[in-house]
Parts: C-alpha cells; structure tokens; sequence
C-alpha cells in the first residue's frame, strides 16, 4: 500500500478506536478460527474463505470478530453500513510515538453495504451488496471489494468495479431504482 494510501486508512483507525461501541450480543456461538492468510498472494476469491461470520446472510460474526460503530459513518448512497473488525488471538495493538494506533499483521477491518428495499421498514428486509475488507497483510495493508450473490449465501471477489441496479420502494411505497457503483480493487 502506498504511502497516501495508509494515510487514507489513518482517519478510519482513529475513528475505530476512539469512536466505537462495544455490542451487546454475547451469544455467538464459537464456530472455526478466522482465517487471515498473511502471507497470501492474492486475496481469497470469496468471502466465506476467511470465516469471518458464522452466519453470512445475518453477518453474524464469528468468534474474535468484533462488531463496532463509528460516530460519524460516511454516506454512500443511503447504504446501511456495519462495521467489523478482527485482531489476531494474543496480539497487540501498538501505538506509534503520535499515540495513532498500529494494527498487528493479521488484523481485518471489515465494512458491510447493504440497502432497504422498502424504506417505510428499513430493518426489516436488506440486500447485501458489498463488504469491504482490509487486512494487514505481511507486506501491508491489502484492501479488496467482495460483491454479496443474489441469496446473500456468499461475496466474491471484485477485481473490477462494477454497476448494480438498486430497486426500492419509498417511504410512500413507490418504486425506486438507482445504479450503485462498486469501486475496484485499486
């Protein structure tokens, strides 16, 4: 990752560790370790390969993966964000000589987009459509777009941006449709 590039990834660290709050849901069940291969060439074509969530149509996270909020979550075309992160089992997070903190190699910060399909219940009914994963690879940090399938069963890897059709009803239950833009892997 270039240098302007963890620059952009600072703002995101800070927010995490100063703007976070801890879920209430203690009840996850303890399924298989995540798997974060440092020393990977390329990323993992699919989600599901890192184990990330025990349930991925409810993005239940795993066991070490810790959901969080950000007071001030940027706006991407109405999409519902939620925010995960996973640290490696008995490592430590660091903080430089400016108090900014440094992840340990291995560590993921994970965002989910998904969109209402009817706005007058907006919790009720979502379609994933994109999680962004950043994992901090042996070389650095590794950021990768993964496009969620029509049954949310699982994301692939999006190497290339691509355009997706939203479909939604609102608030008045009219239908509404707009074209989402998936940024690519660069």
């Amino acid at each position: 990752m270039r240098s302007s590039n963890w620059r952009r990834l600072v703002p995101f660290i800070i927010l995490f560790f100063f703007g976070c709050g801890e879920d209430s849901d203690t009840d996850r069940p303890n399924i298989d370790q995540v798997r974060i291969d440092v020393e990977a060439r390329r990323p993992a074509m699919s989600l599901s390969d890192y184990n990330l969530f025990s349930d991925l149509a409810t993005l239940t996270p795993n066991e070490g993966v810790l959901p969080y909020q950000v007071n001030n979550s940027q706006y991407l075309d109405g999409a519902l964000l939620r925010y995960f992160v996973y640290i490696p089992p008995a490592a430590k997070i660091e903080f430089d000589s400016n108090g900014l903190p440094n992840l340990p190699v291995g560590s993921a910060l994970i965002q989910n987009l998904s969109f209402p399909t009817d706005l007058r219940k907006p919790e009720e009914e979502t379609r994933h459509l994109e999680t962004r994963l950043l994992s901090h690879q042996s070389k650095g940090w590794v950021a990768v777009p993964y496009l969620w399938n029509e049954d949310h069963s699982d994301a692939e890897r999006s190497v290339v941006g691509e355009k997706t059709k939203i479909v939604w009803k609102d608030r008045e239950g009219e239908s509404r449709s707009f074209t989402y833009l998936t940024p690519d892997m660069n």
